[in-house]
């Protein structure tokens, strides 16, 4: 958890460091617990994140899904809500719940 922290931080510092830097390990963990927070706390239930071709990551079971596509960093970025760069949806790309 702290060195998802120090990664993300180094971003928000604005020094130079970027989602795209992020060990891949990183990213994987930073995403699962952002998915998890937003389960304990159902919130984004009808979302669905494709990321970087893997198999689509359905948050809940809403029935009108708003899928949001990307590479891992950029969904992290996204998701961490740090800023929607790099990503695409269909429409708008939708603010990320909270999950902190």
């Amino acid at each position: 958890m702290r060195t998802r922290e120090v990664w993300i931080h180094a971003v928000d510092l604005d020094n130079g460091a970027q989602f795209g830097d992020f060990p891949d390990i990183v990213l994987d963990s930073l995403l699962a617990d952002i998915v998890g927070m937003w389960r304990t706390k159902e919130l984004g239930a009808d979302l669905v994140l494709h990321i970087g071709g893997r198999a689509p990551l359905a948050i809940g079971e809403g029935c009108d899904a708003r899928e949001v596509r990307g590479a891992p960093a950029a969904v992290a970025r996204w998701a961490a809500g740090r800023g929607a760069i790099g990503l695409t949806a269909d429409g708008e790309v939708p603010q990320s719940p909270p999950w902190l």
